[in-house]
C-alpha cells in the first residue's frame, strides 16, 4: 500500500508483538505447541495487521492536512481512527472469545488466543506504533499520492 520496506517492518512489528504475546500465553497456560496451535499465529497475523494499516494510512492523511506537523497528525489520527479500530477490535475479539464456551478444548484455545492477539494488535497499534512513528518520522508517510502513483 505504501510501497515502503519501513511500512512493512512497522506492520510486522505490530503483529509480531501479538504473536509473541500469544506464545507467552500458551506457555503460561501450559498449552502445547502442536500442529493446530502453531497455526493460530498465522490467523492472528491476518486478523491483526489491519490495525496498523488503517492507522498509518490515517497518519499519512493527517500529515498532509496538518502541514507535516507530526504531533498534531498523531493526535488527530489516533483520535479519529482509534475509535473505529477500538470497536472493530472489540467486536471481532468478542466474536472469537465466544468460542471459549465450546466443549471442544481446541476451539476454546483458538478463541482465547485469537481474541488476545486481536486485542494486543489493537493496543500496540494505538500506543507503540505512534510512538515509533513519532521517533523515526518515516518518509513514506510524507509521500504524496501523485508520487506513489508514478513510482
Amino acid at each position: 500500500m505504501f510501497r515502503s520496506v519501513v511500512a512493512g517492518l512497522l506492520y510486522t512489528l505490530t503483529v509480531a508483538v501479538a504473536v509473541v504475546v500469544n506464545y507467552a500465553v500458551m506457555s503460561f497456560g501450559a498449552i502445547g505447541l502442536g500442529v493446530g496451535t502453531s497455526m493460530f499465529a498465522s490467523i492472528a497475523i491476518g486478523a491483526g495487521v489491519n490495525f496498523p494499516i488503517h492507522l498509518l494510512d490515517r497518519l499519512r492523511l493527517e500529515l498532509r492536512t496538518n502541514n507535516g506537523d507530526m504531533s498534531k497528525a498523531i493526535q488527530r489520527g489516533v483520535t479519529f481512527t482509534g475509535g473505529a479500530l477500538f470497536f472493530t477490535a472489540f467486536v471481532v475479539a468478542l466474536g472469537f472469545a465466544l468460542l471459549t464456551v465450546s466443549e471442544f478444548r481446541t476451539l476454546v484455545r483458538f478463541g482465547l488466543l485469537i481474541a488476545i492477539a486481536i486485542v494486543t494488535s489493537f493496543v500496540v497499534s494505538v500506543t507503540l506504533l505512534p510512538a515509533i512513528v513519532f521517533a523515526i518520522k518515516p518518509g513514506f508517510l510524507f509521500s504524496t499520492e501523485k508520487h506513489l502513483r508514478s513510482s
